[in-house]
């Protein structure tokens, strides 16, 4: 019996999170994951004809399984659809199973690594700040004191301790809007409106992720090996990660 995700037309993060709790579902219970490909994704503010393409490549998800159109008619899928639901409630088993440690190795076999982008010998944060944007109805509550909060505390303790550090703010709109963090420290970075998959991949690369209540830097920590500062929202958090 297989297992596929159903067809989804949200965001990047939530898209790679159904993906990957599919896998690890289907691994963990003996079914095959049969590989359904995005169709369609939001956040393509260019209108970019191969944004799709692009999308499937940087997941590098594809090669790897069966895919959906390669299924015979007489097979059997598995309906359960909540493969995310399933992650939430088993999530020490799902998030250290060899499964999961299989994505986080596939993800990053066309990738560059982290000396290869970011530069050597600085520890790097990255950190999502969730702004409203024009293909999300739900909102975007602003939690911008905890964060200041948590890059002033580690700012000031990594500058005590004389290791060198740098901070990388992931976010959307306009640069006078993010004066508040600019502010904090010479040593930052603000990246905004960038190509999703280019600012996912910082996150997961990143020494440290302070997450936000959302899937797309949440599914970057699935994928991490570094600290996770965890925004606590409806998805489960690692019990290692710090939360907030």
């Amino acid at each position: 019996m297989f297992v596929s995700p159903q067809i989804q037309t949200d965001g990047y993060g939530s898209q790679f999170q159904n993906i990957i709790a599919g896998i690890v579902y289907a691994e963990l219970n003996n079914k095959e994951y049969v590989h359904r490909p995005i169709i369609s994704m939001e956040h393509n503010y260019d209108n970019d004809p191969n944004f799709v393409k692009r999308i499937n490549e940087h997941m590098n998800i594809d090669k790897k399984y069966r895919t959906i159109d390669q299924v015979e008619k007489y097979e059997k899928q598995d309906k359960l659809q909540f493969f995310k639901t399933y992650f939430d409630k088993n999530f020490e088993k799902c998030y250290n199973s060899q499964s999961l440690k299989n994505i986080r190795k596939k993800y990053m076999e066309n990738k560059q690594h982290k000396d290869e982008i970011l530069e050597k010998g600085i520890v790097h944060i990255s950190v999502h700040i969730r702004r409203p944007n024009s293909h999300d109805s739900r909102g975007s509550p602003s939690y911008d004191n905890q964060y200041i909060s948590l890059i002033t505390q580690i700012n000031q303790k990594y500058t005590r301790l004389n290791i060198k550090h740098h901070f990388h703010i992931m976010s959307q709109g306009k640069i006078e809007d993010f004066k508040n963090y600019s502010s904090l420290c010479e040593n930052m970075t603000i990246h905004l409106n960038e190509l999703p998959e280019v600012a996912f991949h910082r996150m997961v690369i990143s020494d440290i992720l302070m997450t936000n209540a959302s899937s797309y830097s949440y599914t970057a920590a699935l994928l991490s090996k570094g600290l996770i500062f965890y925004k606590k929202f409806w998805h489960t958090g690692a019990k290692k990660w710090k939360h907030f």
